[in-house]
């Protein structure tokens, strides 16, 4: 499980563009994380809701070795205020990312920075149950990557026709909050990875150029 990983899932709604399912564990133990250099750097996708390129960059934590962090990479994304620009500043919401393979797939999960909560994007308040949120990833060239979400819809309609595929608890608001384990996750994965239904539809994220 990815300790190193404490989270408070708020503002990462609003970048991913809708309902996500939440998991309590990741789908990778910190041996399986794979390290994607090609993701450092700036990156435009016209559904994130950024009023800036996005960027990937190493994480770093000056309470931990270089080598717990291996293959965790900071997200930074500026959330724009919309029309209330006048009266709302700019909000930076930053988040981790760690990279595994599953069953021929690049799997990434996707957690809030918690040291970052105070900047703004993470004090709406709308969750603060420590989460991933999971997503398919696939890199089209040295310049593009394509990000899938776990769709919402797939996995409430899979465990209605079976509730024991995946351990999972419902909030009282609705939500619905996976409780497997990593093994279990990884394993659940490793079943539907591959099944095109399970995901919604791609995103593609384009390189910016260096300014």
């Amino acid at each position: 499980m990815l300790t190193i990983l404490r989270i408070v899932l708020v503002s990462f709604i609003a970048l991913a563009a809708g309902c996500t399912p939440r998991f309590l564990n990741p789908p990778m133990a910190k041996e399986s994380i794979l390290a994607k250099p090609a993701i450092v750097g700036s990156w435009r996708c016209d559904h994130a809701g950024a009023e800036e390129p996005v960027a990937f960059t190493a994480a770093e934590d000056p309470d931990l070795a270089a080598a717990e962090l291996k293959g965790i990479y900071k997200l930074t994304v500026t959330f724009s205020p919309g029309k209330d620009a006048a009266a709302k500043p700019s909000s930076t919401g930053e988040f981790l990312a760690a990279f595994t393979d599953i069953a021929g797939h690049t799997i990434v999960t996707l957690t809030s920075d918690s040291r970052a909560i105070e900047k703004g994007a993470g004090k709406s308040g709308m969750l603060t149950t420590s989460t991933y949120i999971i997503a398919r990833v696939a890199f089209t060239g040295p310049d593009s990557f394509t990000f899938e979400q776990l769709s919402d819809s797939w996995l409430d309609e899979l465990l209605k026709k079976d509730d024991a595929a995946l351990p999972h608890a419902h909030q009282d608001e609705g939500g619905l909050i996976v409780t497997a384990s990593t093994q279990q996750v990884r394993d659940f994965f490793t079943k539907h990875a591959g099944e095109a239904d399970a995901w919604k539809p791609a995103v593609v994220w384009t390189r910016s150029p260096a300014k």
